[in-house]
């Protein structure tokens, strides 16, 4: 089970970057813990799913931190807010699209082309 004390990735976060200012990227944790960005970006997750705020953040400067304060908390949870409605939103467009995509499958099964007629649709 994982405990997010015993997290190196998390006690070297609260140690050395604690406050929106002092971020660090995945690339620097990976080459600090000898392991790949993959695994520090799932340690992180890890670290989310158990409860522990770890902000990011995707502007200057960039990367991982523990919030310092409220404000910090505030500001990273409502980007993470703005990303997930975005997200909704282009779930909701793509399962229209896919609608209408079904739709236009069904639409090509009843024509097909007469190559004999200068390609010509003709209703099957």
């Amino acid at each position: 089970m994982f405990k997010p004390v015993d997290s190196q990735i998390y006690r070297y976060l609260v140690q050395f970057h604690t406050g929106r200012l002092r971020p660090v990227k995945a690339r620097e944790l990976a080459v600090k813990f000898n392991t790949t960005i993959r695994d520090v970006n799932e340690e992180i997750r890890q670290l989310r799913k158990a409860m522990v705020l770890v902000g990011s953040s995707k502007v200057g400067p960039s990367g991982y931190y523990i919030p310092a304060n409220e404000e910090e908390a505030r500001i990273y949870l409502s980007s993470f807010k703005d990303e997930l409605f975005d997200m909704l939103q282009t779930y909701n467009k793509q399962k229209r699209a896919r609608k209408v995509h079904l739709e236009s499958l069904q639409t090509k099964d009843l024509f097909r082309t007469d190559p004999q007629n200068a390609g010509q649709l003709i209703f099957v």
